[in-house]
């Protein structure tokens, strides 16, 4: 990747861009999310992401195209592709209120040019950092509340049933909406049980969000109508 200095902003990045970019170089911060596109629904999600679906039938799990300003320090530019790649990774299973969801993954990263010129690196005024325009596709988890999800249960708890979903995010039904959904507590068994099944620690259990947490981008949910899920993965 080449770079170049400009004493002001490009052109499509005067608004506010300045001050943003100031305001990163103070911190540890070296991306900034500039643009989102969802792509057209009739583009295909790999196949065990679009078989999931919230309660209203929109998928879960979306591919957008999103613009990136990534700022890398000089040291960076021994190998300034990895250094892009890096910034971008470590958005990874982090909630982005731009993106409106979780980066589950990327792929076809390219510097973007100004207008009809070649892509290349900038520098602002007197800041160290050499500044890329960078665009990629974005594989992005997007949770909402109603949609039907399924998780793996860690543990059974009076108060509780905690789950993990798709190995990685928490999530949890509260005692109350167990009982509420006909289940009781065994403490004997250490598992939650009905009339019609039982639920005990490493069932596979289907449930819809009721809440979504998130907290410097860790996302958690708590679910309500708990059940068996009884879809076998390809």
């Amino acid at each position: 990747y080449q770079f170049q200095r400009h004493p002001t902003m490009p052109k499509r990045d005067r608004s506010n861009s300045e001050q943003s970019i100031r305001k990163r170089s103070r911190s540890n911060s070296n991306t900034e999310l500039t643009q989102v596109k969802e792509e057209p629904r009739s583009k295909k999600l790999p196949s065990k992401r679009r078989a999931s679906r919230g309660a209203l039938g929109r998928t879960i799990f979306l591919r957008k195209k999103i613009e990136l300003l990534i700022s890398l320090l000089p040291g960076s530019l021994r190998n300034s592709e990895k250094s892009v790649e890096d910034a971008i990774r470590a958005m990874l299973m982090k909630y982005s209120e731009g993106l409106g969801g979780i980066l589950m993954g990327f792929e076809n990263v390219k510097l973007i040019g100004d207008r009809n010129e070649e892509a290349k690196g900038w520098i602002l005024n007197e800041l160290p950092h050499i500044h890329y325009n960078v665009s990629c596709d974005a594989l992005v988890f997007c949770p909402t509340v109603g949609c039907e999800l399924q998780g793996i249960v860690n543990e059974c708890r009076p108060s509780h049933m905690s789950l993990l979903v798709f190995n990685y995010f928490n999530a949890m039904v509260s005692g109350d909406q167990l009982r509420a959904a006909g289940f009781s507590f065994d403490a004997e068994l250490h598992n939650w049980t009905s009339t019609k099944e039982s639920i005990s620690p490493k069932d596979k259990v289907k449930f819809n969000v009721e809440k979504i947490h998130e907290l410097e981008g860790t996302v958690s949910m708590e679910g309500k109508d708990p059940s068996l899920s009884l879809l076998v993965e390809a």
